[in-house]
């Protein structure tokens, strides 16, 4: 049967603050990678059919002054690894950043072995380093053979090393805003509504002329004479200001786990769908709460209730009744009569081509 991981309430929006809806252009963290040499391996990397990491061992060798042949390096004691870590905005040279390091040849086990200095660039910048990468790893694997039976726990070919690599330069899209006149926000959810009500909230903390909508995302903000100067003063009280956001109406469903998540927007209107010995009917009624008006900026706005009454009635006269009807309503009645996922599956995709189910239908 499909559990009901998430129902979000019937109201249309929800309060949150700036601080969890999105962040400042430039503050986001940037990915860098290198291709690096693990050695130190016990006989578990890569074959002498691989090629590359001896030869990049060997040109490495030879830079810094010792000769050394590719004959001298045929074991399977090195692996050719690529590396990823995640550069803060605020790293400055010096410091320690956390390293994932992953196997490209056919190396067995990443175990043990220690990496050699590895260079580390930017995707949008391959011509500077912007960090150095070296030390031993850990796969948090387990590894055993024997008697031509062998036994792996976890993955041993992907490693970790925390504090692995050395910021040896700054982020590449780094500015200095304790002077900064203005900055631009970046909402993580791009929506019209919810940036009209951030702009609006925004103005009523700080006063007029502050916030400029550009678009669904991105809001410029201009810093207000009282914080020239002041920038985390400024964006210490702009993290807290409160925010009713909007949300598509959406309903995903993992065929695979048998979860429903269901968004607070989803109803269904009135539609009848006959699925092997079941029928299935759903009728709306809406109407206006009294007393019951949600403000958006200035105006109050009248909350509209759907009264909704789901029928499922199953061959032999069984016949269940929900009151109050919504998607999690009737996901819940389908469950109670031991419906099987593929089914309601089934079931919400017709409601959907129907054009009875206000929202999105994602099935995963």
């Amino acid at each position: 049967m499909f559990a009901l991981l998430l129902a979000l309430s019937s109201s249309p929006a929800h309060g949150a603050r700036v601080k969890d809806l999105g962040y400042l252009y430039g503050t986001d963290e940037a990915k860098l990678a290198g291709i690096g040499i693990v050695v130190g391996l016990n006989g578990t990397g890569d074959s002498i059919r691989s090629e590359g990491p001896v030869n990049q061992l060997v040109a490495e060798m030879q830079a810094l002054g010792r000769p050394i042949s590719t004959s001298d390096l045929m074991s399977k004691n090195i692996a050719l690894v690529y590396v990823q870590a995640e550069l803060p905005v605020d790293a400055r040279p010096n410091t320690r950043m956390d390293i994932t390091v992953s196997a490209v040849g056919d190396c067995k086990s990443l175990q043990n072995g220690v990496l050699m200095d590895t260079e580390l660039f930017s995707v949008t910048d391959s011509q500077q380093a912007y960090a150095v990468a070296s030390g031993a790893l850990s796969t948090g694997s387990i590894s055993a053979s024997g008697a031509g039976d062998s036994s792996t726990r976890n993955h041993p070919t992907v490693a970790r090393s925390p504090r692995g690599a050395q910021v040896v330069r700054p982020h590449p899209l780094y500015v200095e805003t304790r002077d900064a006149l203005q900055v631009e926000y970046i909402l993580d959810n791009p929506d019209y509504t919810t940036m009209s009500r951030l702009s609006d909230a925004v103005e009523r903390s700080f006063g007029a002329g502050v916030a400029y909508p550009r678009d669904s995302r991105s809001l410029l903000l201009v810093i207000p004479k009282a914080y020239e100067g002041e920038f985390v003063s400024f964006m210490a009280r702009l993290e807290q200001v409160d925010v009713l956001v909007d949300s598509v109406a959406r309903v995903v469903i993992n065929e695979r786990t048998g979860t429903v998540v269901v968004g607070g927007n989803v109803s269904i209107q009135s539609v009848a769908i006959a699925h092997g010995n079941l029928l299935i009917e759903v009728s709306a009624d809406n109407q206006v709460a009294e007393g019951a008006d949600m403000y958006v900026g200035e105006a109050p706005t009248p909350v509209v209730v759907q009264n909704t009454e789901i029928r499922v009635t199953e061959e032999g006269g069984q016949l269940s009744v929900v009151q109050g009807g919504t998607i999690e309503d009737l996901v819940d009645a389908l469950n109670a009569m031991g419906m099987k996922p593929r089914d309601l599956v089934t079931i919400l995709q017709a409601i959907d081509a129907a054009g009875a189910l206000d929202g999105e239908l994602v099935i995963q």
